[in-house]
């Protein structure tokens, strides 16, 4: 599997990959819509699918929906769940940044997508 795999299945669990920079806010990343495809050592912010993926309104909706729900994406590794709100992908590895950072090579990371929580809530 590779980075074209790793986007589609991510995307088909229901959230869409927005890129994020240092400086970024979901106000900045968000207008600027999720990305089409992933590239090695740049940041992903996951978030909600919505009809407008550029709508922050929508998005900050789909959020707070999810918040009520407590779906998250969420993976499982190492017996533990950990949240994924936001991955770096590099050559041979992956670093998932939620409550803690957890890096894993990048054949385990592509594994545990198919723990990935779907996010199947109205927008």
């Amino acid at each position: 599997m590779g980075l074209v795999e790793v986007y589609q299945k991510i995307i088909s669990k229901g959230w869409n990959l927005y890129q994020m920079y240092d400086s970024d806010s979901l106000d900045s990343a968000v207008p600027r819509g999720p990305v089409i495809s992933l590239e090695s050592s740049k940041g992903y912010f996951l978030l909600p699918k919505v009809n407008n993926p550029k709508d922050l309104n929508q998005v900050r909706v789909a959020m707070q929906n999810m918040l009520q729900a407590r779906s998250f994406p969420i993976i499982k590794y190492g017996g533990s769940s950990l949240a994924m709100p936001y991955i770096t992908i590099k050559v041979n590895e992956v670093l998932v940044r939620g409550q803690i950072e957890v890096k894993m090579p990048l054949g385990a990371f592509e594994k545990t997508l198919e723990t990935l929580v779907s996010y199947n809530f109205p927008n």
